[in-house]
């Protein structure tokens, strides 16, 4: 949970934050049950974090959580549980920003994208469909190949 007075607290101390936001899918129905409802809002925040200057970038708590990133990126932007309740919906993401927050380099969370540059060792996701396409579902099934450092590790 990250309270309002949190953020401005977090801004001057210059942290990066990294969440999960795959737990408002994963455990969304739970919060539901057992977070109180003025501590919702809290839950796993993410435009909060971007409208206060703060650097953002997500994981998928593998192998505590799923380890697919498109159902990551799918939730900061739908910010749906798997019942379909919307949790925190003044969060949501582009699905631009959520897919930034896993295109930074992990030694600077929430930095610039990771560039594709001569002589280096390519980390890259190749999709099957035009990004049009892919932003409107976020599925793991439009990845046609996934290269990190250099090496097929899919497809």
């Amino acid at each position: 949970m990250a309270p309002p007075d949190t953020l401005e607290l977090a801004r001057t101390a210059g942290v990066s934050v990294v969440t999960q936001p795959s737990f408002i899918y994963e455990r969304g129905d739970t919060y539901l049950q057992e977070v109180e409802s003025r501590d919702r809002p809290w839950l796993y925040r993410c435009r909060a974090f971007l409208d206060a200057g703060i650097k953002l970038a997500a994981g998928t708590d593998a192998p505590f959580g799923d380890p697919d990133p498109w159902r990551s990126m799918k939730a900061a932007v739908e910010r749906r549980s798997r019942s379909g309740t919307v949790l925190g919906s003044e969060e949501a993401l582009t699905p631009e920003q959520a897919l930034a927050l896993f295109t930074c380099p992990a030694s600077d969370p929430g930095g610039d994208s990771r560039k594709i540059e001569l002589g280096e060792r390519a980390d890259l996701c190749l999709l099957n469909q035009p990004w049009k396409r892919v932003r409107e579902t976020l599925s793991k099934s439009l990845v046609r190949a996934t290269i990190c450092n250099g090496k097929i590790i899919y497809g």
